[in-house]
């Protein structure tokens, strides 16, 4: 199995700057365009944490890394459109590591019946 974990540099300083709408707006937005990618490369979403992706790739540490260059490429066109509303750029980190892990769910046995078996 592999793990990519992606994230936006310097998200914080960036966010600061923006409102609680503009923020969901701009993570949503830039969410959009490279979550995608991860699920045409054969893999799977995990988790967003904020900005982060942490995502999982079954078959081969190959399609990992095609899909974090193509991440890359998306920003690129991203940045273009940010570009000309006058948004900072962005840069994103993608960190891979392969091998073998153990994969389940975490969590508690019983729940209180309010939001359904989680």
């Amino acid at each position: 199995m592999t793990v990519l974990f992606s994230d936006i540099r310097s998200f914080t300083t960036i966010s600061e700057a923006m409102t609680p709408q503009e923020n969901f707006s701009f993570i949503n937005s830039y969410l959009s365009r490279v979550s995608p990618v991860i699920r045409a490369h054969q893999g799977f979403i995990d988790k967003y944490i904020g900005d982060a992706i942490m995502a999982l790739f079954p078959e081969s540490a190959d399609d990992a890394v095609r899909a974090a260059v193509e991440m890359q490429k998306q920003v690129i066109i991203y940045n273009q459109d940010r570009l000309r509303s006058n948004y900072p750029l962005i840069v994103i980190g993608i960190g891979l590591h392969a091998g073998h892990l153990m994969l389940g769910t975490i969590g508690e046995r019983e729940t209180d019946g309010k939001y359904g078996d989680c």
